[in-house]
C-alpha cells in the first residue's frame, strides 16, 4: 500500500521542480534615473560639446546613444550640423550624423565630445538622452554665445553620503572658464540647490567664486530635509561675459537607527515567551520604517515592523527554568538610507516555574470526579443561570457559535471586538433572507453597553445571512448558522485596511512585502519607484485611514476597497 503513496509524492516534486524555470524567468526590471552633463565653447572658430552621462549613484553609463539638435535660438527651426569632428577621448566611430540630428555614442567612461564647425557663433543645443531597459530619460538644453566664455563647474570631491547626524557638510566647488583669459577676474555668483526625487527644489546658499579659484558652501543638516535620495545642484545664471552652467551630483541622505528598550526590561515567562517594546530613534527623531529582529544564541528568534518609532516583539523559545538569558536587537533597515546602528544586547530575567502551574491539572481531575459522582446521583434537574463565555479575542471577524440552542429558540450573543475584546455597543444586528421587491429584513436589533444582542426565532431558509454591523467596524455578513448563543467578532475598519494591504503585498512578494508586516508608507515608496502611481495613491489613502487622527467610516472604507489595484503577477508586479 505504501509504494503507490511514495511514487505519487515522487511525482509531484518532479512537476514542482519542473516548474521552478518558469518562476525563476520573472524578470525584474527597475529603471534608475539618470544624469545628463553637457557644455559648449566656442574654439578655434567651431563650436566645441563635451559631455557625461550617468545613473543616480554617479556611475558612467557607458555606450549609449546620445542625441544632439541645434537651433540659431531656442525654439527655433532646426539647424543642419554639416559633417561633426570627434575630439577629446571620442572616435569617429562613436558618431552618427543624420542632417539636422547628431546621435553620439558614449564611451566607457560615459562621456562624449564632439565638434560642429558649421556652429561658430551662437546657437542653442537641446541634448537628450532616450533612456534604455535600465534608465530613464533626460535631456538639457545649452545656449551657446562665442561672445561669452564657458564656464565649466566641477564638485571637489564629489558628495556622495550626507549623515544627518553631522550639524553641517562643507560642499566643494571648482570653477574654470574656457577660453581662459589672464585678465578676466569676474566674480560669478553660485547657487546651491537641493532637489528631491519628486521634484521639489530649494535654495541652500550662495557664495562667489572668480574662474580657476574653489569655493565651499557650509550646509546645515537641517536643512537637508529628510533621509533619503536627492541631487545636489550648483548653477551659475550667466552674466554678459560668461555662459550659464549647471553641475548636478546625486546624493543620499542618511540617518543611523539606534534602539532601545522603552520602559523596563520585563520578566520572561518559560510558558508565555517573551514580549519587547522596543523604541527606534535617530537625529532626525522618531523611525517609521524597517524592522527590529530578536536573536537569542544567534538565532532570530521573531521581527516586528517599526511604526511610529516603536516596535513590538514578541517570540516564544525555549528558556532556562530560572536566571537569565542573553537577548540580542538588531534594526533591519528596509532602504539604503537607513543605516542601522549598534545592536544592544540585554540581560532577560527568567521567572522560576509558578508553583500553582500545577493547579488547571488539579481542578480538571476534581472535575472528571465531580462529574463521575454525579453520574451515579442525578438530582432534580433546575434551570441553569446563563453565563456569559469569554474567550481569547480572535484577532480576526468571525462569528462562533458557543452553544446550539432548540429550533425555534432564536439567537442571541455578544458582539465583540476581534482584536482587544471589548464589548461593541450599538452594533446592528440584522437576519436577511433572499427576497424581492423588499429589503430582505426578517429581524433586527441593536447591541446594548455590554455587546449583548437577542433575535427572535424565524424561518430560516437557503440564503438567509447575518448581517453584524458597527459604526467604526468593517461590516460582517456570513450564512444564518443554527438556532442559540453566539459570539460575533468584528474589526475595526484601521485594522480592516491595513489586513487588506498586508495580504496584498504578501501575494505580490518582494519587493512589496518585508520582513513583519510591509506598511502603508514601503508600499507607496515601492510603488513610486515603480511607477506604480495607483498603488502609491491607494497605499496613501490607506495611511491616512489607519493611522490618521479621525477613524474611517464605512464611505471612506467602501471607497478605499474599490481603489485596491488588482493582484498582478510577472513583470508587472515588478514595474
Amino acid at each position: 500500500m505504501r509504494a503507490p503513496v511514495f511514487f505519487a509524492f515522487l511525482a509531484t516534486c518532479i512537476a514542482l521542480l519542473a516548474r521552478a524555470p518558469v518562476a525563476s524567468a520573472v524578470k525584474l526590471q527597475i529603471r534608475g534615473s539618470t544624469e545628463l552633463e553637457a557644455r559648449a565653447a566656442i574654439r578655434d572658430g567651431r563650436l566645441e560639446l563635451k559631455g557625461a552621462l550617468s545613473d543616480d549613484t554617479g556611475r558612467p553609463i557607458g555606450l549609449a546613444r546620445v542625441r544632439v539638435r541645434a537651433t540659431r535660438e531656442r525654439g527655433g527651426p532646426a539647424l543642419r550640423l554639416g559633417r561633426p569632428v570627434a575630439c577629446g577621448a571620442t572616435s569617429q566611430r562613436q558618431l552618427h550624423a543624420g542632417g539636422d540630428e547628431l546621435l553620439v555614442d558614449t564611451d566607457g567612461s560615459g562621456a562624449f565630445c564632439v565638434a560642429l564647425p558649421d556652429l561658430d557663433r551662437r546657437a542653442a543645443l537641446g541634448v537628450s538622452f532616450d533612456g534604455d531597459r535600465f534608465h530613464e530619460k533626460s535631456a538639457t538644453e545649452l545656449d551657446v554665445d562665442s561672445s561669452r566664455r564657458s564656464l565649466l563647474l566641477t564638485f571637489s570631491p564629489a558628495p556622495a553620503q550626507l549623515a544627518l547626524e553631522r550639524d553641517s557638510h562643507p560642499i566643494w566647488i571648482d570653477a574654470r572658464v574656457d577660453p581662459v583669459e589672464e585678465t578676466a577676474s569676474e566674480a560669478l555668483q553660485l547657487r546651491l540647490l537641493i532637489e528631491e526625487r519628486e521634484g521639489g527644489r530649494r535654495e541652500l546658499g550662495r557664495v562667489s567664486i572668480r574662474a580657476g579659484e574653489r569655493a565651499e558652501w557650509v550646509v546645515k543638516s537641517k536643512d537637508l530635509g529628510s533621509a533619503g535620495p536627492a541631487t545636489l545642484i550648483a548653477e551659475f545664471a550667466g552674466s554678459d561675459t560668461t555662459q550659464p552652467a549647471r553641475r548636478t551630483a546625486a546624493v543620499q541622505r542618511t540617518v543611523r537607527v539606534a534602539l532601545s528598550i522603552a520602559g523596563k526590561v520585563p520578566t520572561a515567562d518559560p510558558s508565555g515567551g517573551l514580549e519587547l517594546d522596543v523604541a527606534a530613534g535617530s537625529s532626525a527623531g522618531a523611525v517609521d520604517a524597517g524592522a527590529v529582529e530578536m536573536l537569542v544564541g544567534g538565532e532570530s528568534v521573531g521581527t516586528a515592523p517599526v511604526r511610529g518609532g516603536a516596535a513590538h516583539v514578541a517570540s516564544v523559545f525555549p528558556l532556562p527554568a530560572s536566571g537569565t538569558i542573553g537577548v540580542t536587537l538588531r534594526y533591519l533597515p528596509e532602504a539604503p538610507w537607513w543605516l542601522a546602528g549598534d545592536p544592544i544586547v540585554i540581560s532577560v530575567p527568567v521567572a522560576p516555574p509558578s508553583p500553582w502551574r500545577r493547579l488547571p491539572w488539579v481542578l480538571a481531575a476534581l472535575g472528571i470526579g465531580a462529574w463521575v459522582v454525579r453520574t451515579w446521583w442525578r438530582p432534580a434537574r433546575t434551570e441553569r443561570a446563563e453565563k456569559e463565555r469569554d474567550s481569547l479575542p480572535p484577532g480576526r471577524p468571525s462569528l462562533d457559535v458557543i452553544e446550539l440552542g432548540p429550533e425555534q429558540s432564536g439567537w442571541r450573543g455578544r458582539v465583540i471586538d476581534a482584536h482587544e475584546g471589548s464589548a461593541i455597543p450599538e452594533a446592528v444586528v440584522v437576519i436577511v433572507l433572499p427576497a424581492f421587491g423588499s429589503d430582505g429584513v426578517a429581524a433586527r436589533t441593536t447591541s446594548d453597553d455590554a455587546g449583548r444582542f437577542e433575535l427572535p426565532p424565524v424561518q430560516r431558509m437557503e440564503g438567509a445571512r447575518l448581517q453584524v454591523s458597527s459604526r467604526w467596524h468593517s461590516t460582517l455578513l456570513r450564512d444564518l448558522p443554527p438556532a442559540g448563543h453566539l459570539q460575533v467578532s468584528l474589526v475595526s475598519r484601521r485594522r480592516a485596511l491595513l489586513g487588506r494591504l498586508v495580504e496584498w503585498a504578501s501575494r505580490m512578494g518582494r519587493p512589496w512585502a518585508v520582513p513583519g508586516d510591509p506598511t502603508p508608507h514601503h508600499v507607496a515608496k515601492v510603488a513610486r519607484d515603480r511607477h506604480a502611481e495607483d498603488v502609491a495613491l491607494w497605499a496613501g489613502e490607506v495611511e491616512r485611514a489607519a493611522f490618521g487622527p479621525d477613524a474611517p467610516d464605512a464611505e471612506a472604507e467602501d471607497r478605499i476597497r474599490e481603489q485596491e489595484p488588482a493582484w498582478r503577477s510577472g513583470d508587472d508586479a515588478r514595474r
